[in-house]
């Protein structure tokens, strides 16, 4: 309301559906991925398979030594169940079966960090951090207290089968961490990025973009170790973290770029220019895919990875006002706290009859239920390009899309022209009410609106349910 650009971080409560958090729409909600640098440690196995993962192990394993490879399952106590010990829980290992040797961990229950201190605690030599299914392709760089390398589902798997075929004969060693800028899946979503849909108010997609939240280098305090444990007397002045709050300030810190740039222009328009220029293709020119491996949606990325020179000069703006944002909130039961603090601040009352939901101008569209045809309006700033820009849509699957008018024409700088959108299922549907469950979770299609003028492409996510 006082036209600061307010960044906030899509929380790390993923893979799960409608998780996002921070989803009013004058917030830029912002999800994590990858880039293109990895940590990079290997483990080598007697038979001469290498497998590389990740790590930020600050400990070496002998060159010249291949170590006896252990899984945790295997070399838990007897007291323990078979989910204590392959996931490596404290206590759960028993020294006899673990001294000397690498012990192969799967991820989850207890921390990632947590694994390698009870490795160690039992004599253990190194740890094989392993992802099952659900973890994907997702390794992160951690600071582990030993040797150890972060491994994909995949590799996981073929590590398995080696120990299982060898046996007590399994031996393997894990290379030293080394730093590379070549990753070629980048941007790739991260497994703990909360996801859309917006359980409040599902009309808004959230988050609004991602950018760059995995293995991320930043200042340390020397007051903590790098593991956050207590055990670990490692001091450090600069760290490696993953998380949406570190993709968080990577968007706050364009922000102030753009406000430098552009001192006249609203949060909404740095939000509306932010993520009509965002991308949603990798280095290799590919869609973003998710941790798992399958092609990510609106609901993990938004509009899509932030690119800053791009945002810089987004052609056309969707602006909005502290106005419309209190029209907004007027129409919402569940914002419907805020209405006494903002109706004393500014001195209004809600009207007796408020606008659509779905006509506030925001950057991407999302209909909820599709049952007729849907009809929203939105306002476009001339800021550059041009001056004509034509529409180009790609349609979600199974539902039908017009734009009209289809070409807007522009002759000054600050010009706004409206245009309207229509949705319509093409085929009806025999139930006119969706369930919650299904709002929440499945069912819904994607597509994108675009306005270019050959250069600049002013891309706007439609997510519909029909």
């Amino acid at each position: 309301m006082a036209g600061r650009v307010v960044v906030c971080a899509a929380g790390n409560d993923g893979p799960y559906p409608a998780s996002v958090a921070n989803v009013a729409p004058w917030i830029i909600t912002v999800a994590a991925s990858s880039i293109d640098r990895s940590f990079r440690s290997s483990a080598l196995l007697e038979d001469g398979s290498t497998y590389t993962g990740s790590s930020l192990s600050g400990t070496r394993l002998s060159k010249k030594s291949m170590y006896p490879l252990v899984f945790a399952g295997d070399a838990r106590v007897s007291t323990a169940n078979a989910s204590a010990g392959e996931m490596c829980l404290p206590g759960a290992l028993d020294p006899e079966k673990v001294k000397g040797k690498i012990v192969a961990c799967f991820r989850g229950l207890n921390p990632r960090l947590e694994k390698g201190y009870v490795v160690k605690e039992a004599g253990g030599a190194g740890m094989l951090l392993l992802n099952s299914a659900a973890y994907g392709d997702e390794v992160l760089a951690d600071p582990h207290i030993l040797p150890a390398t972060h491994l994909t589902s995949d590799q996981a798997q073929s590590i398995l089968k080696y120990i299982n075929q060898s046996r007590s004969s399994a031996t393997a060693s894990i290379t030293y961490p080394i730093s590379r800028l070549d990753q070629k899946d980048a941007p790739k979503m991260a497994l703990f990025s909360s996801q859309g849909p917006n359980r409040l108010v599902p009309e808004i997609l959230k988050p609004d973009i991602t950018a760059p939240g995995i293995n991320i280098l930043g200042a340390w305090t020397e007051a903590s170790s790098p593991s956050g444990y207590f055990e670990d007397h490692r001091r450090v002045k600069f760290n490696v973290i993953s998380g949406t709050s570190m993709s968080c300030p990577h968007v706050a810190g364009i922000v102030a770029l753009l406000r430098a740039l552009h001192p006249s222009w609203s949060a909404a328009a740095i939000k509306s220019a932010l993520m009509t220029s965002a991308t949603n293709h990798d280095d290799a020119n590919r869609p973003i895919r998710s941790a798992s491996n399958k092609k990510a949606t609106p609901f993990n990325y938004g509009a899509g990875h932030v690119n800053p020179n791009a945002a810089a000069d987004p052609g056309l703006l969707y602006d909005a006002s502290a106005d419309d944002y209190f029209l907004f909130i007027c129409g919402q039961p569940n914002y419907r706290l805020l209405l006494p603090e903002v109706t004393l601040k500014r001195n209004m009352r809600c009207p007796s009859e408020v606008p659509s939901l779905l006509d506030l101008n925001y950057p991407s569209f999302s209909i909820t239920n599709l049952t007729v045809n849907v009809t929203v309006q939105r306002t476009l700033t001339y800021v550059g390009g041009g001056p004509i820009y034509r529409s180009l849509v790609q349609p979600p699957r199974g539902v039908g899309v017009e734009v009209v008018p289809r070409q807007l024409s522009f002759s000054r700088l600050g010009e706004k022209q409206q245009f309207r959108i229509t949705f319509w299922p093409r085929r009806r549907p025999k139930n006119t009410s969706v369930p919650y469950d299904t709002l929440m979770q499945s069912s819904w299609k994607f597509g994108y609106l675009t306005w270019t003028d050959e250069t600049h492409l002013v891309s706007s996510p439609i997510a519909v349910i029909a």
